[in-house]
Parts: C-alpha cells; sequence; structure tokens
C-alpha cells in the first residue's frame, strides 16, 4: 500500500475521484490460500488504509456525507494478462467497507451504493485502484430497464454533452429522458 492521490478537478462535490496506489492484498484474492489469520490481518490494514486515505480526501477537500452514491473501480495493472472483474470485486470489499468507515456514505447496503461498473486497465504506469463516487438522485437513484442498471446522475460535473460522457452506456439519459 502506499501513498493516494485525488484526480481530476470540477466539481468534487458531485462526483470524487481517489486513486489508490498498490493493488489490494494478495491475501484478499478469492484465490489466495492463506491462513485466516494473514487474510483476517490484509482485511483489516486494507480497509483502515482506505479509511484513512478518505478520510484525508474528505478533509482536504471538506467533502460531506452522501446519502447515495454510485461506485466504479478501475484496477490499473502494470502487466497485459488476462484478469478476472469477479475477482477484483471479491478484493475490494475491504475497500467499500473503508470508504463507508471514512464516513463519505452511510452504508454499504443498496439503499445507499450502486456499483456502477469494475474496469481492469492493463499496462498501466502505476498499479493501484481508482475510486469513483457520483452522486445518486434522491428519489431515482437506481432503474432497471431490459436486464440493463441504469442510473441517473444528479450532475454531469462538467460534461455538458452527453455523446461524449464516459457513462452514456450507462446513464438514463440516453435511454429515456423522461426519468418516470
Amino acid at each position: 500500500m502506499g501513498k493516494a492521490t485525488m484526480k481530476g478537478k470540477g466539481n468534487l462535490s458531485e462526483k470524487r475521484i481517489i486513486l489508490l496506489e498498490g493493488l489490494p492484498p494478495h491475501a484478499l484474492s478469492p484465490n489466495a490460500r492463506v491462513s485466516w489469520y494473514k487474510k483476517a490481518k490484509a482485511v483489516k490494514d486494507y480497509r483502515a488504509y482506505v479509511m484513512w486515505t478518505c478520510i484525508d480526501r474528505k478533509n482536504t477537500n471538506d467533502w460531506e456525507m452522501w446519502d447515495k452514491a454510485i461506485l466504479f473501480l478501475r484496477f490499473l495493472f502494470k502487466g497485459k494478462q488476462r484478469r478476472d472483474c469477479a475477482n477484483c470485486l471479491d478484493e475490494a470489499n475491504s475497500l467499500i467497507n473503508g470508504i463507508v468507515d471514512a464516513g463519505l456514505i452511510p452504508d454499504d447496503d443498496s439503499e445507499h451504493l450502486a456499483l456502477g461498473g469494475v474496469e481492469i486497465v492493463k499496462g498501466a504506469e502505476k498499479e493501484g485502484v481508482e475510486v469513483t463516487l457520483l452522486r445518486a438522485m434522491p428519489a431515482q437513484s437506481i432503474k432497471v430497464r431490459d436486464e440493463v442498471l441504469t442510473f441517473v446522475f444528479e450532475s454531469c460535473g462538467d460534461l455538458n454533452d452527453c455523446e461524449k460522457c464516459v457513462f452514456k452506456d450507462r446513464c438514463a439519459r440516453i435511454f429515456d429522458r423522461s426519468f418516470d
């Protein structure tokens, strides 16, 4: 685990991006064969690392707790070998709990947090995890249409053109502008 940095400017009250240097410990992988003690220690240490990193960002940027948020995770790997998104998501459980412990969201249940997506980037300059939290609208945070998870963003920040938005395939504004 290393130093974390914040990436990007813009409307930080609506979008929060936190870069965590280093990947989650191998002991958190569902494929790891380690003792229960090593796994418990890795869970505790990584959760605390994420919590203190988020508290630092929260205090630096004067962030308040959001009632609902959508979480996007980008795992950055130096190598080019195949990676499993589901395994990366399993490793991120301590990360999500650390975000809750830091007070960025009240809980990680379905009423307060939605998973927007997990992306794997191969050939990155540095290994790490990019955590993006987007504020969800209070009444219309998550919608399911045609078995595809779509959501409405309270603010698109600096992006006013939906066609250029990186979340255009998931945002309900593209599928239906009525939001009924």
